[in-house]
């Protein structure tokens, strides 16, 4: 896949996971880098759910590439703020 990672969820529906990610930032900052991004041919890319941040976390050793910070979700927490993991 040019795109990125392939990573399946358990209900069957499949999404795309960038190859690295685009450095330390607030979450605003991360929503709107990410809807910004165009890479590999894909201008289409967001933030993931906290679902699939939930998966990517523990696929994290078969995927690799995650760097031992926070990462935004895009599922709110407050108004102001998101639900994150630290990897």
């Amino acid at each position: 896949m040019h795109g990125g990672i392939i990573v399946a969820t358990q209900n069957g529906s499949q999404f795309v996971v960038a190859p690295a990610d685009l450095g330390q930032m607030n979450w605003e900052d991360a929503k709107m880098a990410s809807s910004n991004l165009s890479l590999n041919g894909y201008s289409d890319w967001r933030l993931p759910t906290i679902e699939e941040l939930g998966l990517l976390f523990k696929s994290n050793t078969k995927i690799g590439g995650f760097s031992p910070v926070y990462y935004w979700s895009d599922t709110e927490a407050n108004h102001k703020s998101a639900w994150y993991f630290s990897f």
